[in-house]
């Protein structure tokens, strides 16, 4: 096959990605949107103790890291209904089941999670500094985590044109990126990172020593002082270095 075709071959096919991941995530946002009834209140909800995070629905979480174990919701009395809550075997489960036209503020109070998963265009950040030895991130369907921090070992997945944004430190950092995710981390320091972007994704990160891996119209940035230990690039895929003074 020509270059040419193939060239072309490979952009239709990262297209063809992209359509149907923002066909999928409109309408996962479009079904069923509850109108809003009345004022907006808060509510407070004491939690059991947890170690893990689930969220599913437009909800954009506040986490504060702190001893007690507290959950705020700012919303209308019908959309306050629909917010279902629960924690089983250390996983907190919090899930809107229907969509809105805009995400609804929470705070979350609570102890140091290990794993926390988001889902269907919710938001999970902190303002906090966050430390932990290890953490398991993982976002699907539109989702955003933003947090800041100094962790050990962070291994995460996105999906589906979802995004994750960290700054701080880290030792290790696993990272996998599909189907028009985005990971921004060019000021998240690490020692040692494994990454492979997939489907149109773009992954920046800044560590000392990388393996990279790109694929079907995707992209890896990394510090041009890094040691890149191993590349692996193909249909379409990029990886290339960025000047260490735009850590953006």
């Amino acid at each position: 096959m020509k270059t040419s075709n193939l060239l072309l071959l490979i952009a239709f096919v990262v297209l063809v990605i992209l359509s149907v991941v923002g066909i999928y995530v409109v309408k996962t946002n479009l079904e069923e949107y509850l109108p809003q009834q009345g004022e907006a209140f808060s509510t407070q909800k004491e939690l059991l103790p947890f170690g893990q995070i689930k969220v599913e629905g437009t909800l954009t979480i506040e986490f504060v890291q702190d001893t007690i174990c507290q959950l705020s919701v700012q919303a209308d009395s019908a959309t306050q209904e629909k917010i279902q809550v629960s924690v089983l075997d250390d996983v907190l489960s919090i899930k809107l089941e229907r969509r809105i036209s805009k995400g609804i503020q929470c705070e979350l109070r609570g102890p140091m999670f290990s794993k926390l998963s988001v889902s269907a265009g919710s938001t999970f950040r902190s303002s906090d500094s966050l430390s932990s030895p290890a953490l398991d991130l993982t976002a699907n369907a539109g989702a955003i985590i933003n947090l800041r921090g100094k962790f050990g070992l962070v291994n995460a997945e996105l999906n589906a044109g979802s995004t994750l944004k960290m700054e701080g430190e880290g030792d290790s950092i696993d990272i996998t990126a599909n189907a028009g995710s985005t990971v921004k981390m060019k000021k998240f320091a690490s020692q040692k990172a494994s990454v492979k972007a997939n489907s149109g994704s773009e992954i920046a990160i800044n560590s000392v020593t990388i393996e990279a891996s790109a694929s079907s119209g995707a992209a890896v940035h990394y510090n041009e002082d890094a040691l890149l230990k191993s590349e692996n690039t193909s249909s379409g895929g990029r990886i290339w270095t960025y000047s260490v003074k735009q850590k953006k």
